[in-house]
């Protein structure tokens, strides 16, 4: 990845975003209602652009109000709820059913390796015990 040869002054850094600044919209009066509003934009309170009704102002006024209305209900019907949260009891969790029990065959395939590997280990002392025996009685003789 490239890196800068030099440092970037203040100066220069300042001389690029000199073109980013804000800049205040400027507003002009409504000619109806004399109110201030945004140029080449319907007036928000009486609804009028250019000299015609383009907004039904009255039922916007309306729908804000039942929207206050109903987020105020909301936020008092909520700390009910949280209220009755902490009253109702806990779920119990289900209990799982216990595993299946394995096949017959796996269960004697199981059982015959263990039988196999005890006779092996069976047969190995075995044969180590005579070995031993033989030695014992060539040294006693």
């Amino acid at each position: 990845m490239p890196l800068p040869k030099r440092k970037t002054t203040k100066a220069r850094q300042g001389d690029r975003r000199s073109h980013l600044h804000l800049v205040a919209q400027e507003l002009i009066e409504c000619p109806q209602c004399h109110q201030p509003k945004l140029p080449h934009v319907a007036c928000p309170s009486c609804g009028t652009y250019d000299g015609r009704a383009v907004l039904d102002v009255e039922t916007k006024v309306k729908k804000k109000a039942e929207k206050a209305a109903k987020a105020e209900k909301t936020a008092k019907g909520e700390t009910a709820k949280t209220e009755v949260k902490a009253v109702k009891p806990e779920k119990v969790k289900k209990e799982k059913p216990a595993k299946a029990e394995k096949p017959e065959k796996e269960k004697k395939a199981k059982t015959e390796i263990a039988e196999k590997s005890t006779k092996a280990e069976k047969a190995a002392e075995a044969a180590e015990k005579p070995a031993k025996v033989k030695k014992e009685k060539k040294k006693e003789a």
